[in-house]
């Protein structure tokens, strides 16, 4: 158990240390749990528009998810466009700098985990 533990204190540290060299730090939770929000409806295949994510309450309120869009937009994490099909609307969609960050996490915990089980099967090997 105690291994356990410190595999995931260690990948907490690591995911961390990630943020902090992304920015992605500096984001309250709530715009986190929205950016990958719009990369998993992205992964998807879906393209959501500001009122469909208004929908999703566990943001807040519409004018509250509005304006933390709006927020992540200035600072460069997502990009609002006009919807093609409807004028009406705008689609969501990640930047190039939250995209970055997502793909920087996601190799550098592959790369952890990946060196984490070699690790384990060294172990394995020496005691057998």
């Amino acid at each position: 158990m105690t291994r356990k533990r410190d595999l995931i204190h260690r990948l907490h540290n690591l995911l961390d240390a990630i943020e902090a060299r992304t920015g992605f730090d500096e984001l309250d939770p709530t715009s986190k749990e929205l950016l990958k929000h719009i990369g998993r409806s992205h992964s998807n295949g879906q393209k959501p528009s500001i009122t469909e994510i208004a929908l999703n309450r566990r943001f807040g309120s519409a004018a509250t998810v509005f304006s933390r869009l709006t927020k992540l937009e200035k600072s460069g994490w997502l990009r609002m466009l006009e919807n093609p099909d409807d004028g009406r609307s705008r689609l969501v969609f990640l930047s190039s700098k939250s995209q970055n960050a997502f793909d920087r996490m996601s190799a550098e915990v592959k790369s952890f985990l990946m060196k984490e089980q070699l690790a384990s099967a060294r172990s394995i090997l020496r005691h057998t």
